[in-house]
């Protein structure tokens, strides 16, 4: 993938699309303190409960 289209399904998952509409509020983005062009990206609290009960899911289905 390109960095713009992982960059892009990062908006969606994290605080929003370009036109305005909001994300998912999975993932969120940083600046990174040693090069400000750069991003980090970290899942938020809501993120994380959605991994653990994804993975409770596929515990239980295996």
């Amino acid at each position: 993938m390109t960095p713009t289209t992982v960059s892009q399904h990062l908006r969606y998952l994290g605080y929003g699309y370009r036109t305005g509409k909001p994300g998912l509020g999975l993932v969120e983005t940083r600046e990174n303190p040693d090069n400000r062009r750069k991003k980090v990206f970290a899942l938020t609290p809501k993120g994380r409960g959605l991994v653990s009960q994804l993975e409770l899911i596929l515990r239980r289905a295996g």
